[in-house]
């Protein structure tokens, strides 16, 4: 996950038997993280566009390059750029993508910064015509 959240909880006891309780929640997030958009069933053959959400919590900018890993289930049919993303800012870049098996896959695209990268990927089923 990019945020989750804990929950700290302490007990202690004392040797006369008294107790104390302390709760503290935390809240943690990657200073860069990347989200990915499939529709979940497509038919072989297909053409699809895959967004790619970057998140750049980041003090400084940073350009980042996209890069699909490779799989014999589909052709990149328009391949991704690279984004410069500002500190602080969100951005959303896309490619093309066409299905060439049936099957159930997984997309799995890195999106490689000059000071931090990260990697998703996402699961599809595509259908036979």
């Amino acid at each position: 996950d990019n945020v989750a959240a804990w929950r700290l909880t302490a007990l202690a006891s004392t040797r006369e038997g008294e107790l104390g309780v302390a709760v503290y929640d935390l809240v943690v997030f990657q200073d860069f993280f990347v989200e990915l958009d499939l529709p979940p069933t497509i038919a072989q053959g297909d053409e699809i566009t895959v967004t790619v959400t970057l998140h750049n919590y980041l003090p400084q900018a940073q350009t980042v390059r996209l890069e699909p890993t490779p799989a014999g289930w589909y052709d990149v049919v328009s391949a991704p750029g690279t984004v410069l993303l500002s500190p602080n800012d969100v951005a959303v870049a896309s490619f093309t993508v066409r299905a060439r098996r049936a099957g159930e896959f997984s997309l799995q695209v890195a999106a490689v910064g000059e000071r931090m990268s990260d990697v998703v990927a996402g699961d599809i089923t595509v259908e036979a015509p």
